[in-house]
């Protein structure tokens, strides 16, 4: 029994204080019908999660998606997708409450250019751009590395 006790108290993880929302990040969807954007699409939620986490205000969790927020007992749940418009792509963030009630939207857009943006990270990093973004992307996932800065400009 105390063998138990010692195991659960060195899990490495801190005990959730009483009241702090539990939120659930989905992942997430790639909308905008631009299979390249698959790799921006799953950074997004991950850089999300892993700024976020670090709060002591907030319990952070990732789904795969909503249906997981009754199991996990989130209090919030943050939707997000990329849509392509025309000549602008898009990031749509949805919050709701455990409920289905929405307590947030919001929407940020730019110009999608055609190919490569002139000082975009596919032309600075090179043709093997995407192998990388995706060993970044897998490293992310398996706790490996973590973001230590996000800058957004709009």
């Amino acid at each position: 029994m105390l063998a138990l006790a010692a195991l659960l108290g060195c899990s490495g993880k801190p005990a959730e204080p009483p009241g702090v929302p539990r939120l659930l990040i989905t992942h997430t969807e790639n909308l905008s019908g631009n299979p390249s954007l698959d790799g921006v699409a799953r950074a997004i939620s991950h850089l999300v999660r892993a700024q976020l986490s670090g709060s002591a205000a907030l319990a952070v969790f990732e789904a795969g998606d909503a249906t997981e927020a009754a199991s996990r007992r989130a209090s919030r749940i943050v939707r997000s997708w990329l849509e392509l418009r025309g000549d602008r792509l898009s990031l749509h963030v949805n919050v709701r409450s455990a409920e289905g009630k929405t307590l947030e939207q919001c929407e940020s857009s730019a110009l999608a250019a055609e190919g490569p943006s002139p000082l975009g990270p596919e032309v600075l990093m090179g043709p093997d751009f995407k192998q990388r973004l995706g060993n970044a992307v897998a490293s992310l996932e398996a706790g490996l590395i973590a973001p230590v800065q996000i800058i957004a400009v709009a």
